[in-house]
Order: C-alpha cells, then sequence, then structure tokens
C-alpha cells in the first residue's frame, strides 16, 4: 500500500528514533504542548540528526504499527491532496521573510559569500552571472540574502535560493532610447546575482525572491534577453515586467568583449546554456537589457508578503495591465549608439545579472501555486510538523 500524503520518517519509525538524542518536529509540537520549553543545542541535535540519519539508512529498520500510532499517521497526512510540501516550505519562508543575509556574521544566522558562489557554481546558468565580489560584500556595497526557514524548534533551514543587492549600482555602460548613458541616482539599488535552485517549487522562487527585492529597495536590474520561439524577446524580461520591471536600454552581446574577461570553455558554457532553453544562433545573440522599476516607493513596505497574496496583482502602472506589451515594443527599438564609442567592459557584459531562474520558476503565482498557497492555511499544526514547516510567528 501507499499514504495517501508524504509522512516524515520520523513519524514513520518512532522506535530507531526514540531515545537517539534527535528531537524532531513532531516531538517538538507535543513538547510545546507539555510546556517543556527547555533551551535547546542545536549543535548538538544536528550532529545527533547527521548520525540517526546514516545509521537508519544501514539498518533494514522495520516498525511495529500500533494503533495509536496508526491515528497519528492519519493525522499527520490528512492534508489537501493538491498540496505540493517543497512549495508550502518556500511559501511559507517567504510569508514570514525567512531570509539571512550576509550583512550578518554566519555565527549569528547570516550567510557567507562562499555559499553564494557555490550555488551560483551549481546553477545551470551560474556562467551567465558575475562572480561575488567579496570586497564589495565586506565593504556593504553589496548584500546577498538566502532564503532560510526555521524548523518549530528554530533550527535555520537554508534553502538554495538567492539574491544580491548592490548599493552603488553604475550602467553608464548602457545607453537608454535616447542615446543617453543611463545615469544611477544615489538611492537606486541593483537586483543582482538572483539563483533558484530548488526543485519542484511550483512556480514560486521567482515572486519569493521579487518581493523581497523590490521590499529592500531594488530599484534597476539587468539580464540577458534569450530570444526563443516561445519568447521571442526574451524571457527575462517577460518575467520582469511583471512585477513592474521596464526596458530603458540595452546592448548588444560581443563575443569577443564576454572573452577577454571569461575562458573559452565559460562561453562554450553559456552557449549551451542558452540553447537548452531554446536559443539558437539562428536567433542572433541576446542583448543585455536594463529595466527600470516604475512602482510607487509607497507600494515596498510588505511586499514580500503582498507579493504572495492570491489577489496579488502587481505594482503601480503594472497592476491588470498585460505585462509584457510595454517591455516589447521598447525590446523592438534599435541599439543607439553613444556619441563616444564607449566599449562595455567584459565584467559587463557577461553579467546578466538576474539570469539564474528556470522556466519553471516563472512569474506572478499560478494557479497551481494559489492552490498550495490555500492549501498551506488549511494545515494543522500536526499537518505542519509532519512536512516541516514552521507556524507564522
Amino acid at each position: 500500500g501507499r499514504f495517501e500524503n508524504p509522512i516524515a520518517r520520523t513519524a514513520l519509525f518512532p522506535d530507531f528514533f526514540k531515545d537517539r538524542g534527535t528531537l524532531t518536529n513532531i516531538d517538538m509540537l507535543m513538547r510545546e504542548q507539555y510546556g517543556r520549553n527547555l533551551p535547546l543545542d542545536f549543535g548538538v541535535q544536528d550532529a545527533a540528526w547527521n548520525r540517526d540519519r546514516r545509521s537508519f539508512d544501514m539498518s533494514g529498520f522495520r516498525q511495529p504499527i500500533t494503533q495509536e500510532q496508526a491515528e497519528l499517521m492519519k493525522e499527520l497526512t490528512g492534508y489537501n491532496l493538491a498540496l505540493n510540501p517543497n512549495t508550502a516550505r518556500l511559501l511559507q519562508m517567504g510569508r514570514t521573510e525567512g531570509w539571512s543575509s550576509t550583512a550578518v556574521p554566519v555565527k549569528k544566522g547570516g550567510t557567507s559569500p562562499a555559499a553564494i558562489d557555490k550555488a551560483i557554481a551549481r546553477n545551470a546558468g551560474g556562467v551567465s552571472l558575475s562572480p561575488v565580489d567579496k570586497k564589495a560584500v565586506k565593504k556593504g556595497d553589496v548584500e546577498y540574502f538566502q532564503l532560510s526557514g526555521k524548523t518549530i524548534e528554530g533550527r535555520a533551514v537554508p534553502q538554495d535560493v538567492f539574491f544580491g543587492i548592490d548599493k552603488k549600482p553604475d550602467y553608464s555602460w548602457v545607453d537608454d532610447f535616447n542615446g543617453k548613458p543611463i545615469v544611477m541616482g544615489p538611492n537606486d539599488r541593483a537586483l543582482t546575482g538572483v539563483v533558484a535552485n530548488e526543485l519542484a517549487t511550483g512556480g514560486v522562487s521567482v515572486p519569493i525572491i521579487l518581493g523581497k527585492a523590490i521590499q529592500e529597495g531594488v530599484s534597476v536590474l539587468d539580464a540577458f534577453a534569450v530570444p526563443s520561439k516561445k519568447y521571442p524577446k526574451g524571457f527575462l524580461p517577460r518575467i520582469y515586467s511583471d512585477y513592474g520591471f521596464k526596458t530603458v536600454g540595452k546592448v548588444p552581446f560581443s563575443e569577443d568583449i564576454f572573452l577577454s574577461g571569461h575562458s573559452q570553455q565559460q562561453y562554450d558554457e553559456l552557449l549551451s546554456y542558452w540553447r537548452s532553453t531554446g536559443w539558437d544562433e539562428s536567433k542572433g545573440f541576446p542583448d543585455v537589457v536594463v529595466m527600470k522599476w516604475t512602482g510607487d516607493d509607497s507600494e515596498r513596505a510588505g511586499a514580500a508578503k503582498r507579493i504572495l497574496q492570491a489577489d496579488f496583482e502587481g505594482f503601480g502602472a503594472r497592476a491588470n495591465v498585460a505585462p509584457y506589451e510595454e517591455a516589447e515594443s521598447l525590446l523592438e527599438q534599435g541599439v543607439q549608439q553613444s556619441a563616444g564609442g564607449r566599449g562595455v567592459s567584459g565584467g559587463d557584459i557577461g553579467r546578466g545579472d538576474t539570469g539564474g531562474v528556470r522556466e519553471g520558476d516563472v512569474t506572478q503565482l499560478t494557479n497551481r501555486a494559489r492552490t498550495n498557497l490555500g492549501a498551506l492555511d488549511a494545515l494543522t499544526p500536526m499537518n505542519r510538523a509532519n512536512l516541516g514547516i514552521a507556524e507564522d510567528r
């Protein structure tokens, strides 16, 4: 037979984990109910869990099922069949703003530049992203965020979802559609290093990232507009236009300039990644497009939560508007060469710094994601414990 829904290993084999030093989500829930709120040493807990997991994998353990345990299993798994646990976890983390940051020391719950670099390396489109500038991070000019929830007992659960904010962006290497260099103001913040490596997330990674980024002040971004049959003007401009970003300038991709700052292998990997999205040389090389946010600053407060509501309709002029039309019309305009004939540095043309997302990570909440949102709200505390999803706190 099979269970109606997934069930935690610790709930299915309680006799194995009993008295081994591991406090599970379900144990913690019952612990709270009985008022045993003692401080926890997560180092001890994590070490115990790692030992238990390996021991369990090697044990071939068999668990007798009692009537009491059968009833507990029914209670743990009795949730909406449409719920995707991975999607639910990310939605919950996004709604509770569960982010760690490079502005906080790792020992105090922050994330590290090394973790970002590793995430970029794992990403299929990582070659299109700029490596982490550790000096800029240390100075505070660039800050990276990692989605990171917590278990019921409060242990951090970092996810493979990241983005950065460049607090001193420079887009003078791109002309706007009037032929003038794009100028940044003192309050402009650029989205950079977007990486969404989590799989089977029901298309919620991008809304989660964009909501937090807009709330934190992001006002500009750049990306490769990789043409394909489905997205002739580029997939990424389509995504970001849904959140109020408008294309304000672009520069053509240059193989020579890219190779001046990258290896031939990296160039080949970049083309291979583009081909995996439906691009080929007959469609021409992608442009790097620069997009600015058209929303109002009054919309930033609470954006991380509001963007994950089922009735969210967009920011500013993008609400209730076909999101792609304006970006598409702008992209059809020619790239105007600057009077000074400025070149584009290898680092700049290689950025496409918001390209680490897949087509499956699409735009505003899909119908499937909205269904998961409703199912998430309907979970009981025991359902949440089984799935490892903490309550709103």
